[in-house]
């Protein structure tokens, strides 16, 4: 996508600051979804995650011990940070969205990773992890979007 195509597409969510625009140029650019979930925490950046198709996905390495699935709800008007692990437990829910941004967050040096997992048991990890939110949360699994989300590996 160029940065034309950013611009006119989602230019009415930015402010004058330029900020939400930058972090939506990177990630969609540079193939970083980290940079859209952090995105929220600028003035403008919640309307730009409005504006983007659901389902944004992206690997990372992390200094984990056994892989994790980060997922961006978004359910009544409010974006939900939370870590599952393997057997679709809640690691860390949005209550400690401060540890969930400090493993997600990357660094200004590091590269996109590019993970080779089947996307067919990415897609059902997602789906359960999902459901174990909305069985918690006592709603409706359809009633929860998935802005993005991010598979993290040991690395």
């Amino acid at each position: 996508m160029s940065s034309d195509t950013v611009n006119k597409q989602y230019g009415r969510y930015y402010d004058g600051s330029g900020a939400a625009l930058r972090v939506v140029k990177g990630a969609l650019e540079g193939a970083r979804a980290v940079r859209i979930a952090t995105a929220y925490f600028e003035p403008s950046g919640y309307q730009c995650l409005r504006g983007l198709p659901d389902g944004i996905r992206s690997y990372k390495k992390a200094p984990i011990k056994n892989p994790n699935l980060y997922i961006l709800f978004f359910y009544r008007n409010r974006a939900y940070p939370v870590l599952f692990n393997q057997k679709d437990d809640i690691v860390l829910d949005n209550d400690r969205m401060d540890e969930i941004m400090n493993l997600i967050r990357s660094t200004a040096d590091e590269e996109t990773y590019r993970a080779s997992m089947d996307p067919d048991e990415m897609d059902r990890w997602v789906a359960r992890s999902r459901n174990t939110w909305a069985v918690v949360r006592k709603v409706m699994p359809d009633d929860i979007a998935i802005l993005c989300w991010m598979a993290l590996l040991p690395g």
